[in-house]
C-alpha cells in the first residue's frame, strides 16, 4: 500500500521516514526511532540528525569529531544491502565521484561501512537547495541565471568527460546550489551512483548488461534504448534541462516512466517552433537548445566546452559582455612607488616604507596578489614579514603577555612551566613567538620545537631541535661533546638524539633510553643558562599534543622532576588535546572574541560583514574565524557556518581548479614544502604556478625562499578532509617517492604508504615504527603505531591488497591487544583480541596466540574488578571482525 506525503502529496512506499520526493519527514516517523542517530561511524563521524533520503540511501549531516566540521554522510538502505545491483551502484557512486576533483562536483572525502556492514560515503555537506526545488519555489528563473548555472554545470561535466566518465543521470534534482553573497549560484553536481567509466570500465556491471538506468524524463534517445552510451549522452541531459529553464516547459510529456522511455526512443528533435510555446526565448539562445537536444549524437555538440562556449557566445551577443565568474577575484593591492610593497588599496601610506600612494578607489581589504602568472607566488603585507594572513590579534594579547613574563622573571632558581590552553587560531602560536621574541631581547637563551612538517612524528624531531638551539649542538660536534660530557647517561642521549643511534645498540633497555633523552635535554637546559646573559632560559614548544612521543616524554619528565635552572617552559595545546601532564604545571586559557568585540573588528573592513546567526549569545570567536570570514565575504560568500572548520572547508571547496589541485599536492607533503615538489606532483613547469598564487591570494600559503608553508595548521586538516580519496591516494604515492628520495624518516613513508594504499610497504613500515616508539620507551606511541598498522590491516583486506589476511590481522591484533593491556585499557584490548579470534579460522595457528591473549585480559580484568564488562564490547567487536572478514571474501570471490 502506497503512502502519501503531507508536504508535497507525492505517493510512494511506506516505511522511509523521508519522502524521496522532497525529502522532508514525514510525521510518522521521529528522528529518535533512526537507529543510525548518535552512531559514531568508522573515520570519527557522529550521526547527527537525518536531512533526506532517496532510492538508494538515507543522508546525515554528520560532525566530523577530530575537526568539529560538518559533513553528509549517505548511508545504503538495510533493506538494499544484500541486492547486489543496489549495493554496487552504491560503492560505484563513491569510486566515481572521488576520481572527481573540481570545484562543481561534490567532494567524496571518505567511505567505508558501519558495524552492521552497511556501506556509507562521506561527502562535503550542502546547504543549499536544488536546482529542482528552486525552479518549483521561485519559477522561470532569469536567463543570466541560466547561463550562470548551466556554464558551472558543464563544467563539471567537462572534468568527469575528460576522465571518460559518463553521469547517466543528470537532472535538477542532482544539481545543487549553494547562494553566494554575490546573489549567483554555486553549482554542485551530485549523485554518481549511475556514473559509467566508458573505457575500460569493470564497476558498473548494469552497464554490461545494457540495462536502461537513470530518469526517463532527461534520458539521451540511446540511453532510452540500451544503446552504448559516450560523453554526449550527459550533452542531451543538459540540452533538456537548458530547454526547461529557458521555456519554463517539460520537454518529455509523458505520464509514466515507461511512456518516458518509449517517447524518448521515438521522438524527433523539437523544432524552433516546439520552443516558442513557452517563455519566449533571446533569439541567440535558441539554435544552442535545439543543437544540445538533437536526437542524432552526431548532430549534437563534440564536448561539453565546445556547449559550454556556445552558450557563453550567445549570451554575450545578448548582454555585451562576458558572465561573471560565479568567485570574484578580490581587488589587487597597489604597488609601493618607492619599494615596491603591496599596500591595500584604501591606504594612503605605504606600511613598509612610509611613501604616499596614489588615492584609488576604496576597497574593503588588500589581499596579497600575484600580477604576473608566471611567477612564483610572493606574498606580503609588510616589508621583511612574509605573510598573507591579516595578523588578527586576540584582545587578551596584552595581559597573556605580562602573565608569562611574570612567570618568567620569577627569582628562584627552578625550572617552572605552564601551559597555554585554548582553540584552534586563538592565538596561541601568535602568543608564544611573540613571548620568545620578548624574552631573548632582554638577554634569555631561548628555543622553540614544534610539531614535524609531515605530522609522522618521527622519534626526536622535536628534542633535536631544542638541543641544536639550547647548546648550539650539530651533527659534527657530537663527537667531542660526548667525550666531554662526565655523565654516560647524557652521552647516549645526545648519540640517540643526534647519531641516529639505536638504543640496543647501546645495550640499554627502553627505559634507560628515556632516562637518557631527560638527561640530555636537563644538560641542555644548564648548558644554555650558563651562556645566557641573564642565566634564564626559555623553552617554547608549539601544539606539544602533536610532537613526537619521545621528546613530549623528554620534556614531561624534566618537569616533574626539574633541575635548580632558573627556567621556563611554556607548551601550547588544543582544548580537545589529550596530555599527561606533572602536577605541578600551571594554566593558561586563552579565549576568543565576544560577539560585540568581532563587529567591531568587522566594521574597519566596510560593515556589511555579517557573523552567522546561528548559536547562543555567549559563542565567543577566535581571530582566525574572523580572518577567514572577512575573505569569504569578499569571495562572495554566504550564510557562512559558525565553527572556523567549516568556514575554511567551503573556501576550499570554492577555489579554482588549479588551487585546488595545488591545495591537494601541498596537503600530502606536510606543513612545509619544497616549491619544486609541488611543481613535480602538479607535473607542472617551474613558474607556471597559477594554482599557488590563487592559495597565496586567499591567504591559505605563503613563501619563504623555496618554501611554501600554510598559514595555520589548521588548514592542512582540513585540507586533508576535503581532499578526494582517489586524488588523495594517487598523490600520496607520488610523494613518498619523492621523500624516499629524501631519505625522509621511516614514520614518515609509513604513513604515505598507508594512505597511498600500499599496504605491504605499509605494514611494514608501520611495525618498524611501532619497534622504534618501543625501543625508546614511548609506549603511547607503540600503542598508536599498533592501531593504526591493524586498522590499516582491516582496510587492505576490505579492499582484497592483502594477500595474507589471516596473518596480518593475528599479527598487528595480537601486539595490539599486548600494548592495550600493558596501558591498563583492557575493555580495548578484549575488544581487539574477539574481533580476530571471530575473523580467524577455527583450524588457525594463530588462534592460539590470541586465546592466550584473551586469557590474560580476562585474568587482569579479574584482578582489577573490571571483568563483567569484557563481554559486551568483545561481543560489538565480533560483529564488526565478522564484516570485514564477509567483505574480504566478497572482494576474493
Amino acid at each position: 500500500m502506497l503512502g502519501v506525503c503531507p508536504h508535497c502529496q507525492h505517493a510512494s512506499e511506506p516505511g522511509f521516514p523521508f519522502c524521496p520526493y522532497c525529502g522532508r519527514a514525514r510525521p510518522s516517523v521521529q528522528a529518535s526511532e533512526d537507529p543510525l542517530i548518535g552512531r559514531t561511524l568508522c573515520g570519527g563521524y557522529v550521526l547527527l540528525e537525518p536531512i533526506g533520503t532517496g532510492g538508494m540511501g538515507r543522508v546525515y549531516r554528520a560532525e566530523q569529531r577530530a575537526l568539529g566540521r560538518s559533513v553528509a554522510v549517505k548511508v545504503i538502505h538495510p533493506h538494499l544491502v544484500h541486492d547486489a545491483l543496489a549495493a554496487s551502484r552504491f560503492v560505484n557512486e563513491a569510486h566515481a565521484a572521488s576520481r572527481l576533483n573540481h570545484p562543481n562536483v561534490v567532494s567524496v572525502i571518505d567511505f567505508g561501512r558501519t558495524d552492521d556492514g552497511l556501506p556509507f560515503i562521506v561527502m562535503e555537506y550542502l546547504r543549499g537547495p536544488t536546482l529542482a526545488k528552486v525552479v518549483e519555489k521561485e519559477g522561470l528563473l532569469s536567463m543570466a541565471r541560466v547561463v550562470d548555472i548551466m556554464r558551472q554545470t558543464l563544467e563539471a561535466l567537462t572534468e568527469a568527460h575528460e576522465i571518460g566518465m559518463v553521469h547517466r543521470d543528470l537532472k535538477p534534482a542532482n544539481i545543487a546550489l549553494e547562494p553566494t553573497r554575490t546573489g549567483s549560484d554555486f553549482v554542485k553536481v551530485l549523485d554518481f551512483g549511475l556514473a559509467q567509466i566508458t573505457a575500460g570500465s569493470s564497476e558498473d556491471s548494469a552497464c554490461k548488461r545494457r540495462e536502461v538506468v537513470g530518469t526517463p524524463a532527461y534520458m539521451s534517445p540511446e540511453q532510452a534504448a540500451g544503446a552504448t552510451l559516450d560523453h554526449r549522452s550527459d550533452l542531451f541531459s543538459a540540452g533538456v534541462i537548458l530547454y526547461e529553464l529557458t521555456t519554463g516547459l517539460r520537454l518529455s510529456r509523458a505520464e509514466t516512466a515507461l511512456a518516458a522511455v518509449v517517447e524518448r526512443m521515438i521522438a524527433s528533435t523539437p523544432s524552433q517552433d516546439d520552443i516558442g510555446r513557452g517563455r519566449p526565448v533571446p533569439e541567440p539562445f535558441v539554435p544552442v537548445v535545439l543543437k544540445a537536444i538533437a536526437t542524432d549524437p552526431a548532430a549534437r555538440y563534440a564536448s561539453a566546452v565546445e556547449f559550454r562556449q556556445a552558450l557563453e557566445d550567445a549570451d554575450r551577443r545578448v548582454v555585451g559582455q562576458c558572465v561573471r565568474p560565479t568567485i570574484p577575484i578580490p581587488p589587487s593591492s597597489v604597488p609601493c612607488p618607492s619599494c615596491g610593497a603591496p599596500v591595500p588599496p584604501k591606504d594612503r601610506f605605504c606600511g613598509a616604507c612610509g611613501t604616499r600612494v596614489t588615492p584609488t578607489a576604496p576597497a574593503p581589504i588588500g589581499f596579497s596578489t600575484v600580477e604576473q602568472t608566471t611567477a612564483a607566488p610572493v606574498s606580503g603585507v609588510r616589508r621583511g614579514r612574509h605573510t598573507t594572513r591579516l595578523q588578527l590579534r586576540a584582545s587578551s594579547n596584552t595581559s597573556d603577555l605580562q602573565k608569562l613574563h611574570e612567570l618568567r622573571l620569577r627569582a628562584e632558581p627552578r625550572l617552572h612551566a605552564v601551559r597555554v590552553v585554548g582553540e584552534h587560531g586563538v592565538g596561541k602560536t601568535t602568543l608564544l613567538r611573540e613571548f620568545l621574541l620578548s624574552a631573548r631581547s632582554t638577554g634569555d637563551a631561548c628555543a622553540q620545537a614544534g610539531p614535524d612538517p609531515w605530522q609522522a612524528r618521527p622519534p626526536c624531531w622535536a628534542l633535536r631541535k631544542l638541543l641544536a638551539s639550547l647548546a648550539g649542538l650539530h651533527d659534527d660536534d657530537l663527537p667531542g661533546i660526548t667525550s666531554r660530557t662526565s655523565s654516560a647517561s647524557v652521552s647516549r642521549g645526545l648519540e640517540i638524539v643526534f647519531g641516529g643511534a639505536a638504543p640496543r645498540d647501546l645495550g640499554i633497555s627502553p627505559s634507560e633510553a628515556r632516562t637518557a633523552l631527560r638527561d640530555a635535554l636537563r644538560w641542555g637546559l644548564q648548558r644554555a643558562a650558563a651562556g645566557s646573559l641573564t642565566g634564564r632560559v626559555v623553552v617554547g614548544i608549539d601544539d606539544i599534543d602533536r610532537i613526537d612521543g619521545p621528546s613530549r616524554n623528554a620534556l614531561l619528565d624534566l618537569i616533574a622532576d626539574p633541575p635548580q635552572t632558573c627556567a621556563l617552559v611554556v607548551a601550547t595545546k588544543s582544548l580537545q588535546a589529550q596530555v599527561d601532564w606533572p602536577a605541578s604545571t600551571g594554566e593558561q586559557l586563552i579565549a576568543g572574541w565576544d560577539r560585540k568585540t568581532v563587529e567591531r573588528v568587522l566594521s574597519g573592513f566596510g560593515g556589511d560583514i555579517a557573523l552567522p546567526n546561528e548559536g547562543a549569545a555567549g559563542v565567543l570567536f577566535t581571530p582566525l574565524y574572523v580572518e577567514h570570514l572577512i575573505r569569504f565575504h569578499f569571495e562572495g560568500g554566504e550564510n557562512p557556518p559558525v565553527e572556523t572548520s567549516d568556514l575554511i572547508a567551503r573556501r576550499m571547496e570554492r577555489l579554482p581548479v588549479d588551487a585546488r589541485k595545488a591545495l591537494h599536492a601541498m596537503t600530502v607533503l606536510g606543513d612545509r614544502v619544497r616549491l619544486e615538489d609541488v611543481h613535480a606532483l602538479l607535473a607542472v613547469p617551474a613558474g607556471q604556478d597559477k594554482g599557488l598564487s590563487a592559495l597565496a591570494q586567499a591567504g591559505m600559503v605563503d613563501r619563504d625562499g623555496n618554501e611554501l608553508r600554510w598559514t595555520h595548521p589548521l588548514l592542512i586538516d582540513v585540507a586533508s578532509s576535503v581532499t578526494p580519496i582517489a586524488a588523495r591516494r594517487e598523490l600520496r604515492a607520488k610523494a613518498g617517492v619523492l621523500l624516499a628520495a629524501r631519505n625522509a624518516p621511516l614514520e614518515v613513508l609509513a604513513v604515505q604508504a598507508r594512505e597511498a594504499e600500499q599496504w605491504f610497504e605499509a605494514l611494514f613500515l608501520i611495525e618498524q615504527a611501532a619497534e622504534r616508539a618501543t625501543s625508546l620507551g614511548d609506549s603511547t606511541g607503540k600503542t598508536a603505531w599498533l592501531q593504526m598498522g591493524y586498522e590499516t590491516a582491516q582496510r587492505g583486506i576490505a579492499a582484497g591488497g592483502i594477500d595474507d589476511p589471516e596473518q596480518a590481522m593475528v599479527s598487528f591484533g595480537r601486539k595490539l591487544g599486548d600494548a592495550l593491556l600493558d596501558d591498563g585499557r583492557l575493555a580495548e584490548a578484549d575488544m581487539v583480541l574477539r574481533e580476530v579470534l571471530a575473523f580467524i579460522e577455527p583450524s588457525s595457528v594463530g588462534r592460539v596466540q590470541i586465546l592466550r591473549g584473551l586469557a590474560r585480559v580476562q585474568h587482569a580484568g579479574a584482578r582489577s574488578g573490571s571483568g563483567d564488562a569484557e563481554v559486551v564490547v568483545g561481543h560489538a567487536g565480533s560483529r564488526v571482525s565478522a564484516s570485514v572478514r564477509n567483505r574480504s571474501a566478497g572482494n576474493a570471490g
